[in-house]
């Protein structure tokens, strides 16, 4: 299946701008990345166009219900106020009450004071928008400093999913299924891991030796979690088709089992003459009866 449009002008942006480069990179976690991503890079008008407009199409086509949206310093103050932006050029009517707001890495201690810059969180549904996830610290902390405002975190959407597994995880779960284990809210990504390996595929990325890295580095890090890495609506539909196909798949049955197995009324006649016919005897009387065709009782 394509990417939609939207996903294809991110990603497009990102290799061609250089946010998304290819290589070799060493993470926080001591692995070797063959591509590292790096939503800082997105600082030009013709960058951060197609990455606003990608954040605003998936918040609008898979996000719960929001009042605030809240970009954690410091990369996710820019794409906080940038992507309201976007969200109202979609649906200005839907939006125009959606708000936005960030923290301060350090409180101020004069003039409105406090940590959070922009609205009031307090008794608001906010969705978090960041770049990536790694370990889930950064986000933990926001999640907890929302809590702490009285606002109620309804999902996260970030640029790329790396669909990798936890350093010191059980082996199957990403950082971003980690945090939808912890906390049970949908956490949407513009882009995925498989994405990028599928746009390579296509030719967006000329360098098969890329590719093949890219996909070593997924056989041996990848995270196993497929269904849990749906986004909410995906799930349902994918719950939706499953029950469909049961249902489907057991009038077929049944059809093919009329058609096919259910012998006819002639069926039955060939049947009863291929029969075996049995006679019994009278042990007393010594007399047959042809046309009995039960066997008789020992102790009769």
């Amino acid at each position: 299946m394509a990417l939609p449009q939207y996903k294809q002008d991110f990603l497009r942006a990102a290799i061609d701008g250089g946010a998304l480069r290819f290589g070799s990179y060493e993470l926080k976690s001591k692995r070797i990345s063959p591509y590292f991503f790096n939503a800082g890079d997105f600082f030009t008008l013709e960058l951060h166009s197609p990455i606003a407009d990608a954040y605003a199409h998936t918040v609008a086509a898979e996000s719960p219900e929001f009042d605030v949206i809240f970009g954690p310093a410091y990369k996710g103050i820019p794409l906080a106020a940038t992507v309201l932006y976007a969200l109202g050029r979609i649906d200005f009517a839907k939006y125009r009450s959606v708000a936005y707001s960030y923290d301060r890495k350090e409180a101020k201690d004069h003039g409105e004071g406090g940590t959070i810059v922009g609205s009031p969180l307090k008794g608001k549904r906010v969705l978090i928008i960041d770049d990536v996830v790694s370990a889930g610290t950064a986000k933990r902390q926001a999640i907890d400093m929302i809590r702490a405002q009285g606002g109620t975190v309804v999902g996260i959407v970030v640029a790329l999913d790396r669909q990798e597994t936890l350093p010191d995880g059980d082996g199957k779960t990403s950082a971003i299924g980690q945090l939808r284990k912890e906390y049970d809210i949908p956490i949407l990504a513009i882009i995925k891991l498989d994405d990028i390996i599928a746009a390579g595929v296509k030719g967006v990325i000329s360098d098969p030796d890329v590719i093949k890295r890219i996909e070593e580095y997924r056989a041996k890090y990848g995270a196993s979690e497929f269904f849990r890495n749906l986004s909410p609506k995906t799930r349902i539909g994918v719950g939706l088709g499953l029950v469909v196909w049961g249902v489907v798949g057991l009038q077929l049955s049944d059809r093919a089992e009329e058609r096919y197995f259910k012998p006819t009324e002639e069926d039955r006649d060939r049947l009863w003459q291929m029969a075996p016919r049995i006679t019994t005897v009278d042990r007393n009387s010594g007399v047959k009866d042809g046309a009995t065709t039960t066997i008789a009782d020992e102790d009769s």
